[in-house]
């Protein structure tokens, strides 16, 4: 394991209310919940709660998207779910399925200059494509993916801490042979 820190930045959690009915009523629910003031879908509506957004099907699924940590999402989650059953009186005996954490994006920053070309060139199945994407190499890995920036920092998307951490311990020694002297 390397001692590099990865901050996290986002995490994306997706939950389901276990549903006495059929369905939510949605129309109802976007009149006594704080929700978005456009309603023109029928099949969700999004809940604001502490400054997070949370989707709500009419089905009972629930998905937060952008909070800092796992705690933050199954705490907005299971709030999203108690004012559900607080507002709607059919909703009394719902419950909340396990929070499933789907994905996490996390920033690690290695204090050097990296040469993008010489890192693409030295690895199989990266993307380096300046003139369409941003200017950082990709990786795609079966844990996770990183994009590597040429000043060093690493973006890393994943399901997990732990898988954060292999997918950044894999390209930290890549980018070690690919280091350019800062200017």
């Amino acid at each position: 394991m390397s001692s590099q820190q990865i901050e996290i930045t986002s995490v994306t959690a997706r939950s389901k209310i276990n549903l006495t009915m059929s369905q939510l009523d949605l129309t109802y629910l976007h009149r006594v919940l704080p929700t978005s003031s456009d309603f023109s879908s029928a099949r969700h509506l999004f809940v604001y709660v502490n400054k997070h957004s949370v989707k709500v099907s009419k089905f009972g699924n629930l998905m937060i998207m952008g909070t800092k940590s796992e705690t933050t999402a199954r705490k907005q989650l299971r709030k999203v779910a108690r004012l559900i059953q607080t507002c709607d009186n059919r909703c009394t005996g719902i419950t909340l399925s396990k929070v499933k954490i789907c994905m996490m994006v996390g920033v690690a920053r290695t204090g050097y200059s990296v040469s993008l070309q010489r890192l693409a060139d030295s690895c199989d199945g990266t993307v380096l494509e300046p003139e369409i994407d941003l200017m950082c190499v990709r990786f795609s890995l079966p844990h996770g993916r990183a994009a590597v920036f040429q000043n060093g920092k690493v973006v890393i998307h994943a399901k997990s801490r732990v898988l954060l951490q292999l997918v950044l311990d894999y390209v930290l020694p890549l980018m070690q042979q690919s280091k350019t002297l800062m200017q």
